[in-house]
């Protein structure tokens, strides 16, 4: 465990990018722990002949927006000063020659603007804020007028944000930088979706020269309204266009995973699962990721090694034990979305995903050596994995189970914020073991040094124990 921990966080990795030499060869090294303890890959289809055979390719994009303009009708508006674009770039420049005014864009069971308006395939464009119950304005989330009007078939949206002032710079920085994502829009059954729409966000000010363009003035905005709710919105026949200059790669970061065959069930799968990735490089520092999450990365080698040393003695499991070290999680679980949209097994007959991050240290909620390990989401979709979970606990490693976490209520909301929940998702039986946030989280100062190899160990005997028990259950998890 210390020589893996020692490797996943050197300068030779990098911080393990994805999408960078560093992630590359990290995946490499696992691969080649697989390889030694006699794990057998997964078949994928189309894959590359000089591909490694545990990496299971996740097709990444990369995108950094260099400058973008925007045009209506006579007037142009400059990036920062009067727009940014929204989370969805295009790929190409886009052009429009009509504008629909939606009030507020607003769809809701007491009040909607859109029940009559005939926007698909539409330019539209929305006021800030929205109508409560009691009849009143109030602010509301740009992101939910997005959705709303994305719903509704909305070619392109246009928004304005009164913070607008506040908010740019950081937006700004945020899509100066490449943002990663995944190069294929998928829904939960593995199908291409569609893509995000355009999404501009205006200043008050530049929004008013729009709305003047197309005639819709202040003092009528109560009677546009009106009309756009009975279905005769405010049109405007105007020409509109947006040019991108983004700089865009396509690239693979792949997931790596190997499994043991199981004697009796070896169809279905107990998945063991950690995401390899971290932050990378940045301005010359190097994001170690010692805790997060070189501690679950070499958790996992461990494991693997015990079970195939079980499985060199005759001792098997049950089912099958798959395990897989994530790309892309620090990017948005993106890695383990692609799995479980993509996964080389039928995902019904993945029996349950136990998932792991961050191990390697206390937080300030336990003192120092209280051996304790956060578990969150067990009950959620099956109480059976919960009582597995408590029963190992007491058969082997007598820990304090904390499930301060697993509270729905809990503001952190870590349980949607981890790899295991694109499992979960699907309804499959699915656990994250977590020792909280530190000091050093997502800071180039979380380093090796500062790890407890001792709790790692205990830890590490915990989550292998309760695989394996999960593994030999006679019977499957039963749902809630």
């Amino acid at each position: 465990m210390l020589l893996d921990m020692s490797r996943l966080t050197s300068r030779e990795f990098a911080g393990r990018g994805t999408g960078h030499e560093g992630y590359t060869r990290a995946a490499e090294m696992v691969a080649g722990k697989l390889s030694e303890l006699g794990f057998e890959p997964f078949e994928q289809q189309d894959r590359p002949p000089d591909q490694n055979q545990y990496h299971l390719s996740v097709p990444y994009k990369g995108e950094r927006l260099n400058d973008a303009s925007f045009t209506v009708g006579s007037a142009t508006y400059r990036l920062g000063k009067d727009f940014y674009p929204g989370s969805s770039l295009p790929k190409t420049d886009v052009h429009f020659d009509e504008l629909v005014f939606v009030g507020f864009g607003q769809n809701t069971p007491h009040y909607s603007d859109l029940d009559g308006a005939q926007i698909k395939g539409k330019w539209v464009i929305a006021m800030p804020g929205g109508i409560d119950s009691l009849g009143k304005w109030q602010p509301t989330e740009l992101r939910l007028q997005y959705r709303m009007l994305s719903q509704k078939g909305a070619a392109g949206v246009i928004l304005v944000n009164p913070n607008f002032g506040k908010e740019v710079e950081g937006v700004l920085e945020r899509f100066k930088k490449e943002r990663i994502s995944l190069a294929e829009v998928t829904d939960e059954n593995g199908e291409t979706g569609r893509p995000q729409i355009p999404l501009i966000v205006m200043s008050p000010k530049a929004a008013k020269k729009i709305f003047k363009q197309m005639r819709v003035k202040a003092k009528k905005e109560r009677k546009n309204r009106i009309k756009a709710q009975k279905g005769v919105p405010v049109v405007a026949k105007i020409n509109g266009s947006m040019q991108i200059d983004q700089y865009v790669r396509l690239f693979d970061a792949p997931n790596v995973m190997g499994y043991i065959r199981g004697e009796e069930q070896s169809e279905q799968f107990v998945l063991l699962s950690a995401h390899l990735d971290h932050l990378g490089e940045h301005d010359g520092e190097i994001y170690y990721g010692a805790d997060d999450n070189g501690s679950g990365s070499a958790a996992l080698l461990s494991i693997a090694r015990e079970i195939s040393r079980w499985s060199q003695e005759g001792i098997r499991p049950r089912r099958s034990i798959a395990i897989v070290w994530f790309s892309g999680e620090e990017n948005g679980l993106l890695g383990s979305k692609w799995l479980a949209n993509h996964a080389p097994m039928a995902s019904d007959m993945i029996t349950t995903n136990i998932n792991v991050d961050m191990i390697g240290r206390s937080d300030s909620r336990h003192k120092a050596g209280q051996k304790y390990i956060y578990v969150i989401g067990a009950d959620r979709i099956s109480q059976d994995l919960h009582d597995v979970g408590e029963k190992v606990n007491e058969q082997c490693c007598k820990l304090e189970l904390d499930y301060a976490y697993n509270d729905p209520k809990d503001p952190n909301r870590y349980y949607y914020r981890s790899d295991h929940y694109n499992f979960a998702k699907l309804g499959i039986p699915s656990v994250f073991f977590f020792s909280g946030v530190h000091e050093d989280y997502h800071r180039p100062t979380d380093t090796m040094d500062k790890i407890d190899f001792d709790r790692m160990l205990y830890l590490t005997e915990y989550i292998l124990y309760t695989g394996w028990e999960l593994a030999n259950r006679y019977e499957r998890l039963k749902p809630r």
